[in-house]
């Protein structure tokens, strides 16, 4: 490069670099640079996935829903790093999503890159995809942003320069066309707005995304209505049978390919739990300590529908009839 001027600080030349980071966000000339920046946050959550993985932070270590607290609560933090002010492209959301399902992966003590389903144990913990992850976070600063005080440097900048007739192109994507941030203003508008605008509007995303899961995978539709952490990830059961639960959770019951049935029936499916001559003394003895249950739609299963009716609570899971059952 010829003819550039050189700027010097304190006597040292300041460098001409194309990038260069700040408080761990990297820019470019034109601002943030968001490729640079999700492949470093992949790269640095998968890594430490991986390490928490070879220290026993998996299904088969700590447990699973240990495990995933771990990846929520150490993880995810990292993965999510700088996006709540970057503007981020659809294949850069898809990015983000992978590198999550890699990282779900590998609490099942799985390798990230093999294919492998983790649409269940995202929805039994309530994990949300990071397409609504990356929404949350930037409707979150947006609308905090708004409630400071003005003599801070940041409200300034907002006051003078974003909300003018023509703001920013960044910023228009964070705010006005952030589907959070248009129900949110909806919800303020309302003759009676919620009394947390900004809890009740990320509730009401979460809600629909989870509705179009159910919509989407038959392994979800058999699940609760309502968006909940499944009880059968922290309540107290041996390790054993929480295996089984998720196994079934994730219609991994039968194993497949589909096999022979003890009984005779070949080619058993799932559906064929409730008739097996082998199972139905034990399916008899649950209903027993259950009680009766409504008829179930095709192929909705009992089990499916006692597993949507364990209580949340422990104290109400001491009643008698939970304990036998």
């Amino acid at each position: 490069m010829q003819n550039v001027p050189t700027y010097r600080l304190y006597t040292k030349t300041i460098p001409m670099v194309k990038t260069f980071k700040y408080l761990g966000i990297p820019f470019n000339q034109f601002g943030i640079d968001s490729d640079l920046l999700i492949n470093q946050r992949i790269t640095k959550a998968t890594g430490s996935m991986a390490l928490l993985r070879q220290l026993g932070i998996q299904q088969y270590g700590v447990g699973l829903w240990p495990a995933l607290r771990a990846y929520r609560t150490f993880v995810r933090p990292v993965m999510e790093y700088g996006i709540a002010i970057s503007t981020l492209s659809q294949v850069q959301i898809d990015k983000l999503d992978k590198a999550q399902k890699g990282c779900i992966k590998m609490t099942l003590n799985r390798n990230a890159k093999t294919q492998f389903p983790t649409i269940v144990p995202m929805v039994v913990a309530n994990i949300p995809s990071m397409k609504i992850r990356t929404r949350t976070l930037q409707f979150k600063f947006v609308t905090r942003l708004q409630n400071l005080p003005v003599s801070t440097l940041v409200k300034s900048i907002e006051l003078s320069f974003l909300w003018n007739k023509n703001p920013d192109e960044h910023w228009k994507k964070l705010s006005a066309r952030n589907q959070f941030y248009q129900l949110y203003y909806k919800l303020k508008k309302s003759p009676k707005p919620p009394n947390d605008l900004i809890s009740a509007t990320i509730q009401q995303k979460r809600d629909e995304e989870f509705k179009l899961l159910k919509d989407k995978f038959k392994t979800i539709s058999y699940m609760r209505d309502i968006r909940v952490v499944e009880p059968i990830m922290y309540l107290e059961l041996p390790s054993k049978d929480r295996h089984r639960m998720m196994k079934w959770r994730m219609h991994w019951l039968p194993s497949y390919p589909i096999k022979t049935c003890r009984c005779g029936e070949i080619n058993a499916t799932r559906e064929h739990y409730k008739i097996c001559p082998r199972l139905q003394p034990l399916l008899l003895k649950l209903l027993d300590h259950y009680g009766t249950i409504p008829d179930l739609k095709h192929p909705v299963q009992p089990l499916d529908y006692i597993l949507n009716n364990i209580p949340r609570n422990e104290v109400v899971l001491g009643n008698k009839r939970w304990i036998k059952a």
